[in-house]
């Protein structure tokens, strides 16, 4: 009797796409990772934390 070996899920080649969707909208910019020590970082007046939260308030009103 014959066995078959199967190749595992992730050996297996990837699906490509060949054709280009132009209908979606581009990839949104990620928020930076947080630190503990952002908390207490001075920054222009505030602390690092709290420039970044503003900086990404301000990018989800655009």
């Amino acid at each position: 009797m014959e066995s078959v070996l199967k190749a595992p899920f992730w050996a297996l080649p990837k699906k490509t796409v060949n054709a280009v969707d132009t209908t979606t909208k581009p990839p949104a910019r990620r928020r930076a990772p947080v630190f503990i020590h952002d908390a207490v970082i001075p920054w222009q007046g505030d602390t690092l934390l709290l420039a970044e939260l503003r900086r990404d308030a301000d990018d989800q009103d655009e």
